[in-house]
Formats: structure tokens, C-alpha cells, sequence
């Protein structure tokens, strides 16, 4: 094969490597059944860590009768082969259709994150992973797809440039590979890819596996292991040719995926050093603060305001943000301090009761409850704090301190509608500060048509939206159609915004 030389049209300059930890997802071995969930064709997926801060998010499929149940501490003799006490996140997943599921783990305040696959759920069962940082002393990289697809011109073929400034770093394929110098500088490496060659490879691992399942069904083992053999083979050359791999001593290697890749494409990539941006800062603390509707932990918001103090301590911090970025972060600290106090409270009454003090137990249950109405009234959409109420409520009442007035607190529980916005095609304006409305029906509705602002979508895409009142259609502005919405609904997912 001919070797062909490519320039690549920019280069992002990063001074050092970061040491960062590697986060480990393992599947553990007990693996429990439920009738319950087997009656509803659920399965259940629980995280198990020592450590706190985590942010764990399953992709999406819109599966109906999946839910997050939230973060909740296990005694050690609860955790799975645990001798202290754990954290634990647990998902509820309808497993009769689709049994299988993808996570995407983070840490707090890093910009590492793991994907994590459960897969052959069965109704009923209930799987346990252990989440863990190891330190392996791996500098990380990471690569930067430019997004401007450049053409590559020669039929059934394409190519990937990579462009790095980081000398150690190895690039690993099964195709031939060239590599340059820019002016600047930096090293340029081209992988040209023959496209008709790897469909067809893949067509002959696609045909293998039918095949393959076909003796299996028949029983026919005799033949099935020359077959299972060949697709093995297949499978691994297919691998080999549909990644490139980016690493080198001392670095955490890194895939690139070729399967995607079109005819005559040519696409770049910058390998820089993976560094704590202002931009990865924020984006965990922001992931953090869309998780606290889960969260009534004092933990939770602690590894959240130190992720956000980060961010506003960060050499790049937009100076004309802090003020906004100060105000999120002090609204989770008022969250973190009350969440505390309840806890501390809680901690004193029991305390107390041990010592036969009703009053002292009385006094801190009366201040436990009395930070949840304020914490159900200005943030409703948080789960778990009613239960806070009314299990206090109750242990005061029989207490002597008690007295028989109704201070019965009428919460409303609003519904919280969030989601992340894409444009689409015949979308021309920027949706970051678009606002989002009520309708008053589906279809077409023109603007002097629509109901009162609902709220807005944020600088990151997403949207928020606390509903005071019921609302059956919402419209997001620039779109001329509206998104029809139910009383349960709660995450819509990614839209795509169109105009026509």
C-alpha cells in the first residue's frame, strides 16, 4: 500500500501530562433474585463504593419502568463482602424488552470517567458492581475530534490524522501509518483505512455469529467448534482493524473507533494531555447539582461545593460568571448546611432518648423537622425529604413535650420536568437562553399562541423546569410545534429542536 502524507489544520498545546487515577467498575459474584422485581420483569443494578462523590448516569433508551432509586448507605453487614460501611447506588430497569444497559461513571472534581455495560439481565435478578479509584500512576490523554470532516480522494478508502506534540506517544493499528512533521512542530501521524475491506470483514463476523448460533440451536457441536473457531479469528481481526490505539509507556491508552468511518472521510484528532479545566470543574459540579433531587446526604453536597469551589478558584474562570457561578454554589451550600443539621439533629435526639432526656429529643426532632419544611418548600423536587419529616413528626408525638395541635405542613410537590436540547437542521438560532413555554395544545402554535414562560434552556443545553401548576404541552421558543408531556413525566431525554 502506498504511504500517504497528510497535514493536519490545527494543534491544541498542552504543557504536561496529569497522574489521575483509574476508576474500576467490578461485578461481584453474589447475585441475588427478587420475586417482586421478577413479577414486573425488573431487574435491579446497585453501585457499591467506600467512597462517596460519585455521579453514575445509564444511557437513556426511554424505556418505560426505568428509574434511578437514588444513594443510600449500607451498614457492613448489608454491603457485599463489605467490613465497613458503604454507599450504595441502585437502578431499577424493565429488562422485558432490552436486557441490557450502559453506564457512565465519574468522580467528583476529576475529569476521569468509566463506561460500565450490565449485561443478560434477567427479571428478577439483582446485580452488584464494586466502584473503585485505583492509582496507577498512568499519565492521561485524550483526543480531540475536530469536528470538520475533511475528504479523503480515493474510492472504498479514508484516513485518520493524529496530531500530538507529546513525543512518547504510541500509536497501535492494523493498517499502515505514516508519520510527518508540521510547521510548527508537532508530529502528524496519517492511518489510511481501506473502508470496502472492513465492511466486508465485519459482513463475515455478522454472517460467523448467525451461523455460529445456528449449529448451536441444531446441537450440532461437531461443527459448531470449527466455526466458533474461524469466528474468533475473525472477530479479532476485526478488532484490530476497526481501532486505533493511542498510549504509550507510562500512558493510559486510549481507542479510537474506526467502524463509523465513511468513504473517502478524513477525519483528524489532537492527542493532547487530559488536565482539571475550568470547563471539566464546572461540568462535574453542574452533574452533581442536576443529581441532588436523589441526594439527602450532607456527603453528597460536600464533594459538590468543593468541586464548585474549584471551578471559581481556576485561573480560567470567566471573571464576568463568577457572580452567577458564586450564587449556584452558595444555593447547594445552603442545601449542604441544612442537610447537615438534620443529620446532627437526628444524631443529638437519639443521643438523648439513650439518656432518658425527652426534652433534648424532643427539641432536636422540632429543629430536624422544622429544616425539611424549609427544605420541601423551596426545593420540592427533592425526594426523600417528606419521609425526613414525617418519620421526626411522628417520634415527636410521643414524646410528653408533644402537644396535640395539628402542624400538619401542606407540601406541594411540584412537578420537575429537565432534558437536553440538539439543533436540528431547520433549527437557526442559538438555543442556549431560549425560552420554554406552556401550549394549550399539540401541533402547530404560533407565538402570540403560546401560554406563560416555564423557564428557560441553560448555557449548557439543558433545561430545568420546576411546574407550579399542571401543563399538558410545553413548546420550546424558535420551534413551531409543541412536546406533549404527561403528569409522570420527569426526564424527556435529548430533544432535537426544528423549526418547520
Amino acid at each position: 500500500m502506498k504511504k500517504i502524507t497528510m497535514l493536519c489544520a490545527a494543534m491544541v498545546v498542552v504543557s504536561a501530562t496529569t497522574l489521575a487515577q483509574e476508576i474500576s467498575c467490578k461485578k461481584l459474584d453474589a447475585v441475588t433474585t427478587s420475586q417482586e422485581l421478577t413479577d414486573k420483569n425488573m431487574a435491579s443494578v446497585t453501585f457499591e463504593s467506600g467512597e462517596r462523590g460519585w455521579t453514575i448516569e445509564f444511557v437513556n433508551k426511554n424505556i418505560e419502568g426505568d428509574k434511578r432509586q437514588g444513594e443510600h448507605t449500607l451498614q457492613a453487614d448489608e454491603a457485599v463482602g463489605a467490613k465497613t460501611n458503604k454507599v450504595a447506588y441502585t437502578f431499577l430497569f424493565n429488562v422485558s424488552e432490552d436486557n441490557e444497559r450502559t453506564f457512565v461513571i465519574s468522580k467528583m472534581g476529576s475529569p476521569m470517567s468509566a463506561k460500565c455495560v450490565a449485561k443478560a439481565l434477567k427479571p428478577g435478578s439483582q446485580v452488584t458492581y464494586q466502584l473503585d479509584e485505583l492509582d496507577d500512576k498512568l499519565a492521561r490523554i485524550e483526543a480531540q475530534k475536530n469536528e470538520t470532516m475533511g475528504v479523503y480522494p480515493k474510492e472504498g478508502m479514508a484516513c485518520v490524522e493524529i496530531t500530538t506534540i507529546l513525543g512518547e506517544l504510541k500509536i497501535s493499528t492494523g493498517w499502515e501509518s505514516t508519520e510527518t512533521k508540521s510547521a510548527s512542530g508537532a508530529r502528524v501521524i496519517t492511518v489510511v483505512v481501506d473502508i470496502n475491506r472492513l465492511k466486508a470483514l465485519l459482513q463475515t463476523v455478522q454472517e460467523l455469529k448467525a451461523k455460529s448460533k445456528s449449529l448451536e440451536d441444531a446441537g450440532d457441536y461437531l461443527a459448531l467448534g470449527d466455526v466458533d473457531k474461524e469466528l474468533e479469528t475473525r472477530e479479532n481481526e476485526y478488532v484490530q482493524l476497526s481501532n486505533i490505539v493511542v498510549g504509550g509507556e507510562g500512558v493510559k491508552s486510549i481507542t479510537l473507533s474506526l467502524s463509523d468511518l465513511g468513504q473517502k472521510e478524513k477525519r483528524r484528532y489532537a492527542i493532547i494531555a487530559l488536565t482539571e479545566t475550568f470547563e471539566s470543574l464546572l461540568t462535574h459540579a453542574r452533574q452533581l447539582a442536576a443529581e441532588k433531587n436523589h441526594h439527602t446526604d450532607y456527603g453528597f453536597y460536600e464533594s459538590m461545593i468543593i468541586t464548585y469551589d474549584k471551578a471559581i478558584g481556576h485561573k480560567d474562570a470567566p471573571h464576568d460568571s463568577l457572580a452567577a457561578l458564586q450564587a449556584e454554589r452558595n444555593d447547594m451550600a445552603l442545601l449542604r448546611k441544612e442537610f447537615f443539621l438534620m443529620g446532627r439533629a437526628l444524631e443529638l435526639a437519639d443521643k438523648a432518648k439513650s439518656a432518658g432526656n425527652d426534652s433534648v429529643e424532643y427539641k432536636n426532632l422540632s429543629a430536624r423537622c422544622k429544616l425539611a419544611k424549609e427544605v420541601m418548600q423551596n426545593h420540592p423536587e427533592i425526594e426523600g425529604v417528606d419521609e425526613i419529616y414525617q418519620s421526626s413528626y411522628t417520634r415527636m408525638k410521643g414524646l410528653p413535650q408533644f402537644q396535640n395541635i395539628d402542624t400538619t405542613v401542606v407540601v406541594n410537590k411540584h412537578q420537575v420536568i429537565s432534558g437536553k436540547v440538539e439543533k436540528g437542521d431547520s433549527y437557526l438560532l442559538d438555543p442556549r437562553g431560549m425560552r420554554v413555554f406552556a401550549a394549550g395544545w399539540s401541533g402547530k402554535v404560533k407565538p402570540k399562541e403560546r401560554g406563560r414562560v416555564l423557564g428557560k434552556i441553560g448555557q449548557d443545553n439543558t433545561f430545568r423546569i420546576v411546574l407550579e401548576k399542571p401543563v399538558d404541552y410545553i413548546i420550546i421558543e424558535g420551534e413551531s410545534r409543541s412536546r406533549s408531556i404527561t403528569r409522570e413525566t420527569s426526564d424527556m431525554g435529548t430533544l432535537v429542536l426544528e423549526s418547520h
